[in-house]
């Protein structure tokens, strides 16, 4: 029997990489044991991870894990998590990924499907 959190992430992760593909966007997917996606710029590097949280959860707690997991991996200088509807995420979460941000001098955007889209195609960056 499958797990419905899985399989709302694995949706979420499916809308970006369609994105990608019908928008000629150059990327690598990280598949299950890595960042969801490395998309690749004329200027930077954009990494992604979707983290389709709709309720209340033991998904948000972890975030800070993955982001410091992500970022002792990849190095990265802005972090991308898309989030799905649920957005009343602990101040601890939020004081953790600020912590980190300063720790290591990165930045993570937390930003809806749409936001990211938007983001994107602002950016012009294909």
């Amino acid at each position: 029997m499958s797990n419905p959190i899985n399989e709302s992430g694995s949706k979420l992760e499916d809308l970006v990489e369609d994105f990608l593909f019908k928008n000629n966007y150059q990327f690598i997917d990280g598949g299950n044991k890595d960042i969801d996606f490395i998309i690749e710029t004329r200027n930077e590097k954009i990494y992604v991870d979707c983290t389709n949280q709709n309720t209340e959860g033991s998904v948000i707690d972890k975030l800070p894990h993955k982001i410091y997991k992500y970022y002792r991996k990849h190095k990265m200088n802005n972090f991308y998590i898309i989030r799905g509807l649920y957005k009343n995420f602990p101040e601890s979460v939020f004081e953790h990924i600020n912590f980190l941000e300063n720790y290591f001098n990165f930045k993570v955007i937390i930003l809806t499907y749409d936001e990211f889209i938007e983001m994107l195609i602002n950016k012009n960056i294909i």
